[in-house]
């Protein structure tokens, strides 16, 4: 388990943990869970599938209903509308 702190640009401050562990049906495949918990009391925990490449851990996360955004940083920027 990883313990992690960071900022949100649309939810602020939060804190939280990384937990891998081999995947239940898949034992080549890790089960990576990410939880983090904000200031204003909302709390998301994504669950994804992932592989270990020497020191590193790759995981696909499936975005839950309603979430927008990227889970690897920013939201893409929208484009300016025309005046």
């Amino acid at each position: 388990m990883f313990v992690t702190t960071g900022w949100d640009q649309t939810r602020g401050y939060f804190e939280g943990t990384i937990t891998v562990d081999r995947h239940a049906d898949d034992r080549k495949a890790l089960e990576v869970i990410r939880e983090r918990h904000f200031e204003d009391g909302a709390s998301e925990r994504l669950v994804g599938r992932g592989n270990r490449s020497g020191n590193w851990v790759r995981a696909v996360f499936h975005k839950p209903l309603g979430m927008s955004g990227t889970l690897q940083g920013s939201p893409r920027a929208r484009p300016a509308r025309p005046r």
